[in-house]
C-alpha cells in the first residue's frame, strides 16, 4: 500500500529524505498541470503554472499544517498562483501551443477528420469557459474535472460549501448553450 501524502511530508520533515518529495511531485504535478491547464486554457501556461506550484510546495512543505490534508493545502496554493499569473497577463486571449498539438497529434494514430474535430470541440469548449468568471470556472474545474468535493472547494477557495454549489449551478446555467458541452453532459448521462 503506498504512503499516504501526510506520511511522505513526515518522511521529510522526520529524517530528510528527498525521495518523499520527489514522489509528492510525481503524483501531483499532472494534476496541477490538468487543472491549471483547464482554467487557463493554454497549455505553455499551465506547464509553468504547474511546475511553479511544485516548487512553492517544495519550498513551503515546513508550514504545513496537518490538521488539513495535503491536496487541499497544495491546490490553494495551485489555485493563487493560476490568478497571480492571470492577473500579471492582464489578458484573457486564447493561446494554441500549436507545438505540444502537433506532437500530441504525431504521436496518435487517429484519423485527419477525427483530430480536427476533437480539436474543433476543445475550442467551443474553451470559448465557452471563457464566459465564466473564475469564481465558477474554478469551482466547476475542481469539482467536475479534478473530483475535489465541495467541502474541498470551499476550504480552497475560503468560502462556504453552499457559495461552491452556487458558483458550479451558475457555471453550468452559462455553459447549457454551448453546443459542444451540452453533447458532452448528454454523452455522460
Amino acid at each position: 500500500m503506498p504512503e499516504s501524502d501526510e506520511q511522505l511530508i513526515d518522511r521529510w520533515r522526520e529524517r530528510g529524505e528527498t525521495s518523499a518529495l520527489a514522489e509528492l511531485a510525481e503524483r501531483y504535478l499532472s494534476q496541477f498541470y490538468g487543472t491549471a491547464r483547464a482554467m487557463m486554457l493554454s497549455d505553455s501556461q499551465a506547464e509553468d503554472v504547474a511546475q511553479e506550484t511544485m516548487l512553492k510546495v517544495v519550498r513551503w512543505i515546513d508550514s504545513f499544517d496537518t490538521r488539513a490534508t495535503f491536496r487541499t493545502w497544495s491546490y490553494t496554493i495551485l489555485v493563487n498562483t493560476i490568478r497571480s499569473d492571470l492577473r500579471r497577463q492582464k489578458t484573457r486571449s486564447q493561446h494554441f501551443d500549436a507545438a505540444a498539438d502537433v506532437t500530441r497529434v504525431a504521436a496518435t494514430n487517429q484519423s485527419h477528420e477525427t483530430l480536427l474535430t476533437q480539436q474543433e470541440t476543445r475550442n467551443e469548449i474553451e470559448h465557452a469557459l471563457t464566459h465564466l468568471t473564475d469564481k465558477q470556472r474554478t469551482a466547476l474545474v475542481l469539482m467536475v474535472t479534478e473530483g475535489l468535493s465541495a467541502a474541498d472547494v470551499a476550504e480552497i477557495e475560503n468560502c462556504s460549501v453552499d457559495a461552491v454549489y452556487q458558483r458550479v449551478s451558475e457555471a453550468r446555467k452559462s455553459l447549457r448553450n454551448a453546443p459542444a458541452l451540452r453533447q458532452l453532459w448528454q454523452d455522460h448521462r
